[in-house]
């Protein structure tokens, strides 16, 4: 049985609202490892590329590097971080604007990512 794909338009009514839906959305699907890294990379100023962040992560939270790898391709293609790529190297990982507000209400509900 196939289902068909709906073309509904959802419509937000404000920024608040398109925030909580975000915060949401990421509350229920990111992992705790992920979390943890949205929050180390806002905690730690210094801009650093992708390859060396992910080897600072590696070392941080004492997990392998491949791990590592695919939380952060995760939280790339979920458009919440972005680094660089084979066109544009050498540019720092960055958590998205508008994904600020994930980062917020991560720290905000959980005071353990505080210590980060």
């Amino acid at each position: 049985m196939r289902h068909a794909r709906s073309n509904a338009v959802i419509a937000f009514s404000g920024c608040n609202e398109l925030n909580e839906t975000l915060v949401a959305l990421a509350s229920e699907r990111l992992t705790q490892k992920q979390k943890a890294i949205i929050v180390y990379i806002e905690a730690h100023a210094e801009p650093l590329n992708v390859t060396r962040l992910a080897a600072a992560l590696s070392k941080h939270f004492d997990c392998s590097l491949s791990a590592v790898w695919n939380n952060l391709r995760s939280l790339k293609s979920a458009r919440i971080i972005s680094y660089s790529s084979k066109d544009n190297k050498g540019l720092p990982v960055q958590i998205l604007s508008h994904a600020q507000v994930i980062s917020e209400k991560i720290r905000e509900e959980d005071g353990k990512w505080k210590r980060l």
